[in-house]
């Protein structure tokens, strides 16, 4: 890939998958100005690991440089949609992890701030080799799903990320997690969710948060997703069975399953590296008109409209007793 100039590139927050990103863009050729954190000697750390040639503890030494051209945010969940407002603000271009925010209204504030510049959302599932795969075959008619279920449970009863470290900060399974779910089963459905029913088990004890949700989307055309979400799995679980017209397929781990059940040969960091630099690659294409810049705030839009309405299915429940099934009428 070349052109005449790459967008600078500064970036919000340095957890492991900014370290993914911070790889995908040097692979573009793109300079790595500025790094923000709220430790700076962590930051610098990073900065010096990964080559970016400053690092800062401000979030307007990014978005206010005159040397950047490009944000990317990978900070901590609720702090996206005020930085990404503030990138924008700033005449910066934002590529911007998943949630945007932590409500509809949080996503809407970023929306209209984006109208001249780019804002792209990293629904990275989109760029995985093996949904990619299975999207092109729904476009070009040769799979027609009918329904699909999805399975995605980890470990998050302590506050630890996917590489082992503590974190200072709560993860949200509908806002992060479940907006990743969410994307994936409608963009691979291709259709628009109409109805939404949601449903949680016993919130964390500390936080009060939910850590098992169940999911079902009825769409347009009556296809239907069911999702199955948990942050109390011990063993960690990534499990797609899509339903098709004349077949049925499976994609675990983001293998997308042979007939004897086996996938291929890359691991699931492979596939999630590979799925982040596609991504950059766009950004940057989109940046320099090349392509649309997809998946865009615009986008994406209706699937956090359907985030929005899984918790307010979630906080209806909580707000009024169910009566247990054994319970005599009286």
């Amino acid at each position: 890939m070349s052109w005449t100039e790459v967008p600078r590139i500064g970036m919000l927050g340095h957890g492991a998958i900014g370290a993914l990103h911070a790889e995908a863009f040097r692979s573009v050729g793109c300079q790595l100005v500025t790094v923000m954190g709220p430790d700076l000697n962590e930051a610098g750390q990073f900065a010096r690991d990964q080559g970016f040639a400053r690092h800062t503890d401000r979030v307007e030494d990014v978005v206010e440089a005159a040397d950047i051209d490009a944000v990317v945010i990978a900070s901590p969940n609720a702090a996206h949609a005020a930085q990404a407002i503030a990138a924008l603000r700033g005449g910066k271009h934002v590529l911007c992890e998943v949630p945007v925010g932590l409500s509809l209204d949080d996503v809407l504030a970023v929306q209209a701030e984006s109208e001249r510049l780019i804002c792209m959302v990293c629904h990275t599932q989109r760029f995985l080799p093996s949904i990619v795969q299975l999207r092109r075959r729904i476009e070009h008619g040769q799979l027609e799903l009918l329904s699909l279920s999805t399975v995605m449970a980890m470990y998050r009863r302590e506050n630890v990320g996917w590489t082992g470290r503590r974190r200072a900060w709560d993860d949200h399974l509908v806002w992060h997690h479940g907006t990743h779910a969410i994307d994936s089963a409608l963009w691979l459905l291709g259709d628009e969710p109409v109805a939404v029913q949601a449903a949680s088990g016993r919130p964390h004890p500390e936080t009060g948060a939910p850590m098992d949700v169940a999911i079902t989307i009825t769409t347009r055309t009556g296809r239907l997703a069911t999702l199955s979400l948990s942050y109390n799995a011990m063993t960690s679980v990534n499990d797609v069975l899509l339903i098709g017209q004349s077949e049925t397929l499976r994609v675990r781990d983001w293998q997308l399953q042979g007939d004897n059940g086996e996938g291929g040969h890359e691991s699931p960091d492979d596939q999630l590296t590979s799925a982040v630099h596609a991504q950059a690659h766009a950004f940057v294409r989109a940046i320099h008109g090349e392509q649309p810049a997809l998946p865009s705030i615009d986008d994406v839009l209706p699937i956090y409209r359907c985030v929005q309405r899984v918790e307010d299915e979630i906080a209806l429940q909580r707000s009024r007793p169910t009566p247990a099934l054994n319970r005599k009428e009286s």
